[in-house]
């Protein structure tokens, strides 16, 4: 169960602006939405050409080829898909047995409910060097790399030792927030699936694109689940014109590290703990966490609140009004008169 707005649900997701806006007035214009892990920079796409609108997708685009040279596999190994959150749902009904599944707590939560969904059976572990430990008891597991919303960095020791102690050696490593920098992965083989999303990095969630890396059979395998065109045409313009744009992903990268870094200094020096950061979010726990989350939404600002662990999740900023805005409330909330 994580917090939502004005009450509590499960299941419930960053990025609800409308809701905040019915519960809190104003229009979303008047609101900081930082509760989201989305690169506040999109890439900046050209105009969407008429055909792109009237046609139906198509292979053979320039997709799958500048997805294969971006994610460094063959093409035969990558499924474009309609955002990762189908994947996550899907492979778990590729496995007909039971299967014992062992999950870190307090990650995506769409994560064990796709699998208990399908009629597997989910344990939650609480770190790294248990999981390892008890891994011999575990047919599958689910790695979110870097984790959302703890940060935490699987090395590649420990998912090398994770992959060969689990008893059926399946593993989902969930990369979605893993393009900005080199983060430890698994080459690809039998039962591994690595899951990515470009609405992250490229700031463009809206096109709902992402993709499953995997060996070429278990993409057959996954594909023949897909109903037709469920990628859009648009989807696959965007997306190839973004994976050939070398020169904007080094920006991106810089800006999104530069950021993290502004973000890990203004919570410091206003006295609040940091529990962890990405290159797309900063986490951090306080006793007052629900006290805070409420303070921030009466000034209209909207973060991201997980009350399993007293977090309080924080997107970047986009603009120096935005900075302006998040520092003001900070200072209030921290250096009461």
């Amino acid at each position: 169960m994580v917090s939502g707005i004005g009450g509590t649900m499960a299941l419930v997701h960053g990025g609800r602006l409308h809701a905040a806006c019915e519960h809190y007035g104003g229009s979303p214009d008047d609101w900081l939405d930082l509760s989201t892990g989305i690169a506040p920079w999109a890439y900046p796409l050209s105009a969407v050409p008429e055909s792109v609108w009237q046609r139906l997708p198509e292979d053979h685009d320039g997709l799958e080829s500048g997805a294969s040279h971006y994610y460094q596999v063959d093409e035969s190994q990558l499924l474009p898909i309609a955002g990762s959150q189908w994947a996550i749902e899907q492979i778990p009904r590729l496995y007909v047995k039971p299967l014992d599944v062992a999950i870190l707590v307090n990650g995506y939560a769409e994560h064990p409910a796709a699998w208990q969904a399908a009629g597997h059976k989910v344990v939650f572990v609480d770190d790294m060097a248990t999981l390892i430990e008890t891994a011999t008891q575990y047919d599958a597991a689910v790695i979110i790399q870097p984790h959302n919303p703890l940060g935490i960095i699987a090395t590649l020791s420990q998912l090398t030792a994770l992959k060969n102690m689990l008893k059926q050696g399946i593993l989902v490593l969930d990369e979605a927030f893993a393009d900005s920098a080199n983060h430890p992965t698994l080459p690809l083989s039998p039962h591994t699936w690595r899951l990515k999303s470009v609405g992250k990095f490229f700031g463009l969630a809206g096109i709902r694109l992402g993709f499953v890396l995997a060996i070429e059979t278990h993409i057959e395998q996954l594909a023949k689940q897909q109903s037709p065109w469920s990628v859009s045409h648009v989807a696959r313009w965007a997306g190839a014109q973004a994976f050939a744009d070398r020169l904007w992903q080094d920006q991106q990268r810089l800006r999104l590290s530069e950021q993290r870094h502004r973000l890990e200094r203004l919570l410091t020096h206003t006295t609040l703990s940091r529990l962890a950061s990405t290159d797309y979010f900063v986490t951090i726990t306080h006793p007052q966490s629900e006290s805070l989350f409420h303070s921030a939404l009466a000034h209209r600002i909207l973060l991201r609140h997980f009350p399993a662990f007293n977090g309080i999740r924080f997107g970047f900023p986009k603009t120096e009004g935005d900075w302006f805005k998040l520092e003001n409330w900070l200072k209030e909330v921290t250096c009461p008169h």
